[in-house]
């Protein structure tokens, strides 16, 4: 493996439970080539609709036979995880398997991540959303399935979605938000928010839109890479053969 220099180090991915079709086995293989503490998941775990039970064999295809996990795996919903049971995600009793509930949060190297259901959020949701974000530690991260920016298929999104998660953003001062839902690799500064699209673990589609703020923009299957330290963290986007792009964020 290489070694990074960092206290710590983690494999963002999106959009990847599709049985080993496609390029999930080969991004699953380049992520093994990186050494890393953990793996986040943005969500659209199971292709095409969820999973029936927590039992189901398309955890075991789709994950545990793809990625052998070995370290936690902290997990997210997205929008074709809810055609199956949702809820069946959160009682997945696997070592290193962690969805506790639909909303949580999780402390990892020294920060904070809040992780929503972005695909039903309502005023309760909100309101849980706000308060876990109140009792984080300084270093705040959201996970969310649905980016609130984006120059790829999905670049409408929802006015009022997007309005609340800028306000909660700033109020709590967030370092950025992991996102997936477009089937690509993405990067974007706007209006003081660090977004991060990871949604190409398994395909891509070859959709641009114009999107004011992008830094980064890629068709290439791939994953990203938070390499963390005291004072910033670094940004990679990991393709099959390369590094594609890096940004760094001060903290």
């Amino acid at each position: 493996m290489l070694k990074l220099v960092t206290m710590c180090s983690i494999h963002v991915i999106g959009d990847w439970g599709r049985r080993g079709q496609f390029f999930q086995k080969p991004v699953a293989s380049r992520m093994e080539e990186i050494e890393y503490d953990a793996v986040i998941s943005v969500g659209d775990n199971f292709y095409p609709e969820g999973i029936a039970s927590p039992e189901d064999p398309h955890v075991f295809e789709s994950w545990v036979d793809i990625y052998n996990p070995s370290t936690p795996w902290f997990v997210a919903l997205g929008n074709h995880d809810h055609k199956g049971s949702a809820e069946a995600q959160t009682k997945i009793d696997l070592p290193h398997w962690n969805m506790p509930n639909n909303v949580y949060t999780f402390d990892l190297c020294n920060h904070s991540f809040v992780v929503m259901d972005s695909t039903h959020v309502d005023m309760a949701q909100w309101d849980k959303v706000d308060k876990l974000l109140t009792e984080a530690g300084p270093n705040k991260w959201i996970v969310a399935h649905h980016p609130i920016y984006s120059g790829g298929w999905h670049h409408f999104v929802d006015e009022e979605y997007r309005t609340k998660m800028v306000e909660l953003y700033k109020k709590h001062g967030v370092i950025g938000i992991l996102s997936g839902h477009d089937h690509d690799l993405q990067y974007i500064e706007l209006d003081g928010i660090h977004q991060v699209v990871s949604g190409a673990a398994a395909s891509t589609y070859g959709y641009s839109e114009y999107q004011e703020g992008v830094q980064f923009f890629s068709e290439d299957v791939g994953f990203v890479h938070l390499a963390i330290s005291e004072e910033k963290v670094n940004i990679e986007y990991i393709g099959l053969e390369n590094i594609l792009w890096n940004t760094t964020i001060s903290i």
